[in-house]
């Protein structure tokens, strides 16, 4: 993972808050029927400019490569929503005064996902402070069961970020909310997918063509 303080603004850094492009680019444009089979209803409209921006906070960011990688390099990022009435266990408030973003956002721990650095658009607010980036890790972590410790909601209310109560699982307008975020994801999961195909067809390509005799 990068160094928390690095001293290239232009790098991508963990904690950062940037906002989703609606223009994704893929290794080749998919063709109309391609993105009617490849991206639910929620991922369409917003592709098509009906719905919310969507913002992620970044979790992890490739080390540096040639320039020429650049534009294909895949991080790792949390998505954080603008809908934030589904305050819950694992979905968590973020005041506008710790991100500088200008509206609060609802941090879905729970939700970590891969997608493409060039499907980012641009960089907002502020670098969340390192404490609130580890919490709201810890919290996805406990959820998907990866530690055994729960943070405490007073740990939590510290840090300045808002905890709800709601049981996230028992709960049907949470489990709802997760569902349209999970299909929104969409978004940033088919590029990946179309880029790893890519990658595929790539190396085959290459190892066709560096022994054609075992090929005739």
């Amino acid at each position: 993972m990068s160094e928390w303080y690095g001293p290239n603004p232009n790098l991508v850094r963990p904690g950062e808050i940037w906002k989703v492009s609606q223009y994704i680019c893929t290794p080749w444009e998919l063709s109309r029927a391609e993105k009617q089979s490849l991206y639910s209803q929620v991922a369409r409209n917003f592709l098509e400019g009906n719905a919310l921006p969507h913002y992620v906070m970044i979790v992890e960011a490739p080390e540096p490569r040639v320039e020429l990688d650049k534009e294909w390099q895949t991080i790792f990022v949390m998505l954080l929503s603008l809908e934030i009435e589904y305050l819950s266990q694992v979905d968590l408030l973020i005041p506008t005064w710790i991100s500088g973003v200008e509206q609060n956002l609802l941090a879905q721990t729970w939700n970590v996902l891969p997608m493409l650095s060039c499907n980012l658009s641009h960089l907002v607010g502020q670098r969340l402070p390192r404490r609130v980036y580890d919490m709201l890790l810890a919290v996805g972590c406990y959820y998907h069961g990866q530690t055994q410790q729960s943070p405490r909601i007073q740990d939590i209310h510290s840090l300045g970020l808002r905890v709800g109560t709601v049981p996230t699982r028992a709960h049907s307008k949470i489990q709802a909310f997760h569902q349209q975020e999970s299909a929104w994801a969409d978004v940033l999961t088919v590029p990946v997918a179309a880029y790893q195909t890519y990658l595929k067809a790539l190396k085959f390509t290459e190892k066709i063509l560096s022994n054609p005799e075992q090929n005739t």
